[in-house]
């Protein structure tokens, strides 16, 4: 499942970024937007989620529809959510990421 932490990391990891400044620099957002991201458990918002999509060079429903599941209040919210997910190709989508963006690290590890 494609969480905040996860999108984030990618990004990170794709444009060799070391710090949430410059982080926050490529999502063109504050970086007490990335800290609280980071450390208060708030969802990437919709300007976020385009520029996180833009810069993995993936379609932008899945990450919408991904951080629908993360905010669900409940249990029935976040399976409905999960199942359109599913059928948006969120799956898909996570795997392309985990190959393209991560691939040094895993080379180095």
């Amino acid at each position: 499942m494609m969480t905040t932490e996860f999108l984030l990391s990618a990004v990170k990891s794709k444009l060799c970024i070391d710090s949430d400044y410059r982080l926050a620099k490529a999502l063109e957002i504050n970086k007490n937007t990335v800290s609280a991201y980071r450390h208060r458990n708030i969802n990437l918002g919709e300007h976020a989620s385009t520029m996180v999509a833009r810069l993995l060079n993936v379609p932008l429903h899945p990450i919408y529809v991904a951080m629908m599941v993360e905010r669900a209040q409940n249990d029935a919210s976040r399976f409905a959510w999960m199942q359109i997910y599913e059928m948006v190709g969120g799956p898909e989508v996570e795997e392309f990421i985990r190959k393209t963006c991560f691939r040094w690290e895993r080379a180095v590890a």
